[in-house]
């Protein structure tokens, strides 16, 4: 029997943790601990098997108090929440995603920032305890919002000191970093990383040019170089950005994000690469906006997952695809308002888990 199943972060409310689980189609709850009563919320998932699935992101007890990482673990009967190392004096962290390559192996990787400067922060996962695990090799001013395992090989990917994207391997003691072609004249930054192989790897986001606007930016290493190409959102769109990847082989990847249509504002956005070139899917236009934040599953059982708001109300948005076609998919109600999908992880046994937020009307919980 497929299962899908949702882990929600709650926003501004009180109610506990929870998650998702859908049989059949059918998306259900599974409550999963709030480790604070004013902010906890998810932004990455990964999973080696359907008792070992990880969620990380970040929590707050208060509105002066530091922001720490946040990580949940999933055993097959319940969520629990892991222990992370301590932030360094006063500095804040976040995690953004997790990569898990078996039980005793995991990597998270997010934002450390004190005061005004930020500097990458990752953690391994040794099958007893996360620690933090050595940047270096990667550069000192820089955030990582990805995280791939394939392999063997593990990738890093992000924003650099002079706001140019970056991407970076794990060479055993610390981090070999790659040169990755830059696209924009003002900036680049990479969101997102996924691979089918060590040399079929690809990261998505945006670059910039000196005038201001987001475009969209995918790039492509093939075992020896990262090249990066610009990617057009449909007619009529501007403002794009890619936020999401998911890889099958080298002719075969989708990636998800959202651009601006005027008057309308933000929609989601559905690319495919066809080992040519990207081309964009056909969706109708959602409530007054609408964007995507994660993408996965198989070539023939896909889901890309988001947000979409109508008359001032947001809610979760998914899609699924089924190897012909892309087409929405009724949410679930959760107790409580303002969800927002942030990503998705499958499982070969065709299970799969959703992570995200919700507001609950005191605090963000998951």
């Amino acid at each position: 029997m497929r299962t899908t199943r949702w882990l929600l972060a709650a926003v501004a409310s009180v109610l506990p943790c929870v998650t998702l689980c859908a049989q059949e189609g059918q998306w259900s709850f599974v409550d999963s601990p709030n480790p604070t009563s004013f902010l906890n919320a998810f932004h990455g998932i990964d999973a080696t098997s359907p008792d070992d699935i990880w969620a990380v992101g970040e929590k707050r007890v208060g509105l002066t108090a530091d922001t720490e990482s946040l990580v949940l673990h999933w055993d097959g009967s319940a969520w629990g929440v892991v222990g992370t190392p301590a932030n360094p004096a006063f500095a804040d962290t976040w995690l953004r995603d997790v990569a898990a390559i078996d039980g005793d192996a995991a990597w998270a990787v997010g934002v450390l920032t004190l005061g005004s400067d930020a500097s990458p922060w990752v953690l391994r996962w040794n099958g007893d305890a996360w620690s933090q695990a050595s940047t270096s090799g990667l550069p000192a001013s820089s955030s990582l919002f990805s995280a791939v395992a394939v392999d063997g090989a593990v990738w890093v990917a992000g924003r650099g000191p002079f706001s140019n994207s970056i991407a970076a391997r794990w060479n055993g003691s610390g981090w070999t970093s790659e040169s990755v072609e830059q696209v924009g004249t003002y900036a680049d930054v990479l969101f997102h990383v996924d691979a089918s192989a060590v040399d079929d790897i690809w990261a998505v986001g945006s670059w910039t040019h000196t005038y201001g606007g987001t475009n969209g930016l995918a790039s492509h290493w093939n075992g020896s170089t990262w090249e990066s190409q610009a990617v057009a959102p449909p007619p009529g769109g501007s403002s794009s950005t890619l936020r999401a990847v998911r890889v099958f082989g080298p002719d075969d990847a989708w990636a998800v994000g959202d651009y601006y249509e005027a008057p309308g504002g933000t929609r989601s956005w559905i690319a495919h690469w066809n080992g040519a070139s990207w081309v964009n899917e056909s969706l109708p236009a959602i409530g007054d906006l609408s964007a995507l934040r994660g993408i996965h599953g198989t070539p023939s059982d896909l889901w890309a997952v988001g947000v979409w708001q109508i008359a001032g109300v947001q809610d979760q948005l998914l899609y699924h695809y089924d190897g012909a076609s892309w087409s929405q998919v009724a949410a679930p109600t959760v107790p409580g308002s303002g969800e927002s999908v942030r990503a998705v992880v499958g499982l070969p046994n065709g299970d799969f888990w959703l992570a995200g937020t919700f507001s609950n009307g005191t605090y963000a919980a998951t």
